[in-house]
């Protein structure tokens, strides 16, 4: 796979930026990428929906399931047009670590504004990220928060902020869980973010991870990054989001001491990890999940344009719902992502998609997106003097991380090397080996 590709689909969705990565340069593509102007207006159609708990209650035509159906579509629409899509890959990896998912979630304008605050604060700094995403209202409501007050305390908050959120198991106590509870008593629902309730939140001494005082939410956060070992946990989940299933744990110290070192910046330290790892020989380091197969399987055969609830419907079935986590864990990634029905499904729709078939599953209707099945080629550049070599190379380039001695024969079985472009069912061919190649286990890999 051409490197330029590779790091198109890692940084994004698409083959779309390789040309800006191969003519600006890894560097200042991130840079640019991460200085691009976003959108943080409310999409229409949750002008009206409810803010809090009192309007919530009393809506009386008010169909929940159906509006979070529209914010996960707006979501990957802004996935697949943004010029420069790694801030929403980057939304994406952060909603998967500070998970707080819609199934427990009262209201979805705080799912909308939990989203909002993490595009934000994307490339910001990491520890005001925490301190803004634990205090907002769909992170209270999600890990109970609500609930949790001085005398009759709840620890799920507690627990997986230094758990799941910053440290990692084995690098706190229980007694630590059970005082930063205590710091976090009486911390519920606000506008936008929440707010202490005097009546219910807890001013005794605690000692958090040795060290001793009064302490709120900020104070708990601003301990943890003092932890030596704060920058490893989300170091490697950045890694294995973004490059390798399975970082080494030399590239996790070697990233973590990095971030440390700039003071949990994000800009500095993604520019650093990218244009790096960039430089080195990493295609086939990990397994592409759901929604970065659909996307670019979609973009490849020209249905951009195509109604984004397939994507939403495609992701759920495959595992990964979007807003809709079925644990605080997150998706695991890796492995997770190819199980034999997994793998089923996936060639199936490429078939299907290939071939020109409806399906009613996923919610796609090829007859609606105005490109006929002859045109429906993969979306190559065509060169006038086009032969064997030139379309093998360009769609291997886009699609497979390496190519084998049984791939070859494979591929010169469908694609002869006397290929005419010219040829009257030219563009079939092509198409039959764009099929082919999008249901073989290279294509699985990044």
């Amino acid at each position: 796979m051409n490197n330029y590709s590779l790091w198109s689909l890692r940084l994004g969705y698409t083959n779309n930026q390789a040309h800006k990565i191969e003519s600006l340069g890894i560097e200042n593509f991130v840079k640019k990428s991460i200085d691009e102007k976003f959108s943080s207006d409310i999409p229409p159609f949750l002008k009206n929906s409810p803010k809090n708990i009192k309007e919530f209650k009393n809506q009386k035509k008010y169909n929940k399931a159906e509006e979070l159906i529209k914010i996960q579509k707006w979501w990957i629409d802004k996935m697949r047009t943004e010029n420069y899509p790694l801030r929403e890959k980057m939304v994406c990896f952060l909603h998967n670590h500070f998970v707080a998912s819609s199934n427990k979630v009262t209201i979805n304008r705080w799912i909308f504004e939990h989203n909002s605050i993490l595009r934000t604060n994307a490339f910001g700094n990491l520890k005001d990220l925490c301190k803004k995403i634990l205090k907002c209202n769909a992170t209270l409501d999600y890990l109970d928060n609500n609930t949790n007050r001085k005398n009759n305390l709840n620890e799920n908050l507690s627990r997986e902020l230094l758990e799941l959120f910053t440290l990692g198991l084995n690098n706190y106590t229980e007694k630590d869980v059970q005082s930063g509870a205590k710091a976090l008593a009486g911390l519920s629902f606000g506008d936008i973010y929440g707010v202490y309730n005097h009546k219910y939140e807890c001013n005794e001494k605690i000692n958090y991870l040795n060290h001793t005082g009064v302490f709120k939410l900020d104070d708990l956060i601003d301990i943890i990054f003092k932890h030596p070992k704060c920058p490893y946990l989300f170091t490697k989940k950045i890694l294995n989001w973004f490059i390798y299933d399975n970082p080494t744990e030399e590239l996790i110290i070697y990233y973590g001491n990095y971030l440390k070192y700039v003071n949990f910046e994000l800009r500095p330290f993604l520019i650093k990890l990218f244009t790096e790892e960039f430089n080195k020989e990493t295609a086939g380091s990990k397994i592409k999940d759901p929604l970065l197969y659909a996307i670019q399987l979609l973009d490849e055969l020209k249905l951009s344009n195509s109604d984004s609830k397939f994507i939403v419907n495609f992701i759920k079935n495959q595992g990964m719902p979007l807003l809709m986590h079925k644990s605080v864990k997150g998706w695991k990634g890796g492995k997770e992502w190819l199980s034999t029905q997994i793998l089923f499904n996936r060639n199936k729709i490429a078939n299907q998609l290939c071939k020109g078939e409806n399906n009613t599953l996923y919610k796609i209707n090829l007859n609606q997106t105005n490109i006929k099945i002859n045109e429906r080629i993969p979306n190559i550049k065509r060169k006038p003097n086009c032969n064997y070599s030139c379309i093998k190379t360009e769609l291997c380039d886009k699609l497979i991380f390496s190519i084998d001695e049984n791939l070859q024969k494979n591929i010169d079985q469908i694609i002869k090397h006397d290929f005419d472009p010219k040829a009257k069912n030219s563009d079939r061919t092509i198409l039959r080996l764009f099929n082919y190649l999008v249901t073989t286990p290279e294509y699985q890999l990044l």
